[in-house]
């Protein structure tokens, strides 16, 4: 069995208002110790919006530290005073223009965890309403509008890079039909 380490002390190393560093001295089961940095991230959302056409809602955003333009799917952090839930019904209103009727919990996993204490929540959102998105100052989308089987051929092509992005299209995937036909038969 794996023992679990010992956290000796932790010392912050650098805080903004989006994460915290730090630096852990730990100890383990057989008395070595070590240093552990790590980032403290207060968590995030995807959702998988589905419009009533069946079609999925992907957002294209530059992003500074790739330098490109990056595929996903509308998301965000979670704020403090707020929860996963109320995160994922304002970013997808933000990003989006998209007021969602119905907001189904998909599951959450880990983001990065050798590096972050980060944790992702997957949220499934239909019965969509179109009003205006509201996105922040550094936010520009593109949006495009794809069905299961084109998400799934543009994973399989690299055209959708974000590791979030994969998490949540693996726990949604189950709940689309095969084609867009199918849909219109439900």
């Amino acid at each position: 069995m794996i023992q679990k380490w010992k956290t000796l002390s932790r010392k912050e190393v650098l805080k903004n208002p989006y994460w915290t560093a730090y630096q852990d001295v730990f100890e383990k089961a057989n008395g070595e110790q070590g240093e552990y940095h790590h980032i403290n991230y207060p968590g995030g959302v995807e959702i998988i919006a589905q419009r009533s056409d069946g079609r999925i809602i992907l957002v294209e955003q530059y992003r500074y530290l790739y330098d490109q333009n990056v595929l996903s799917f509308p998301g965000g952090s979670v704020q403090p005073g707020s929860n996963p839930e109320q995160t994922a019904h304002s970013e997808l209103l933000e990003e989006t223009g998209y007021r969602a009727g119905a907001m189904k919990f998909l599951g959450e996993r880990f983001i990065s965890p050798g590096l972050f204490h980060y944790i992702d929540s997957f949220y499934l959102a239909s019965d969509l309403t179109l009003e205006s998105p509201r996105p922040e100052a550094t936010e520009e989308f593109v949006y495009h509008y794809k069905t299961p089987a084109e998400i799934d051929e543009m994973m399989a092509e690299g055209k959708i890079m974000s590791g979030n992005a994969t998490c949540a299209w693996t726990l949604a995937r189950p709940y689309f039909f095969e084609d867009i036909d199918e849909f219109s038969k439900r």
